[in-house]
């Protein structure tokens, strides 16, 4: 599942607009975060589908798309940052004070946030590959 992997990285970074990174954490930026959500899947999809072209891999796509579903609301539910998941798991597992480290205006993707969001995402992509590998010989 390394295209989904890819994928994320490139969707995250290269393909969200800055109108969907900044807006998705609003109040009233449902939208933005969905829009964001689905470019991110079918950018993840697209790297997958070129793996399965390049390679001939076969994968279910009933599991595929389970475990790209999940991945998607999972990745949804931690941009939203108004349900506040991922502040409440790291007080949870006493990562508190990593997740305030760093400066959000000075270097926002130099902080503990950003890199416990982004394992959370790398955390639901390797979900993801467990669901797809169901079936595969």
């Amino acid at each position: 599942m390394i295209g989904g992997y890819v994928g994320h990285d490139v969707a995250d970074h290269w393909v969200q607009t800055h109108t969907q990174a900044t807006q998705k954490i609003e109040k009233d930026g449902a939208t933005h975060c969905l829009h964001h959500v689905i470019y991110l899947q079918f950018t993840k999809l697209g790297f997958v589908a070129l793996i399965w072209l390049v390679t001939g891999v076969h994968l279910n796509a009933w599991t595929l798309l389970l475990g790209a579903t999940i991945d998607a609301l999972m990745h949804y539910a931690a941009d939203r940052q108004e349900f506040g998941i991922l502040p409440k798991l790291a007080k949870l597992v006493n990562k508190t004070d990593f997740w305030e480290f760093g400066d959000k205006i000075i270097a926002p993707c130099g902080t503990g946030a950003y890199k416990m969001d982004q394992s959370w995402h790398v955390f639901w992509i390797f979900v993801w590959a467990l669901i797809s590998s169901v079936g595969v010989n």
